[in-house]
């Protein structure tokens, strides 16, 4: 864009518009941030859950670790073994 041949209003509206997408650009990033904080409450959250069945598994006196073979996740391993005793 020249500046020296561009009308007040075509300069104008080229400001207005890059306001514009500075503003979405910011909402967007707020609204990324608190997605970002949400995960990572909810991932604390379930790895609060998953240390508290790992304790009650080893209070009953089973091992807190699958076996070798265990072709899943290591929390549906430790439901398992609480539902066994």
């Amino acid at each position: 864009m020249d500046l020296e041949t561009c009308s007040d209003d075509t300069l104008l509206n080229e400001v207005r518009d890059r306001l514009e997408t500075k503003k979405a650009k910011d909402e967007l990033l707020d609204a990324l941030q608190k997605v970002g904080k949400d995960y990572s409450r909810v991932l604390s959250e379930f790895d609060s859950c998953r240390a508290a069945l790992a304790y009650e598994v080893k209070k009953r006196g089973i091992s807190v670790n699958p076996p070798k073979n265990y072709d899943g996740a290591w929390h549906e391993y430790l439901i398992k073994m609480l539902a066994k005793k």
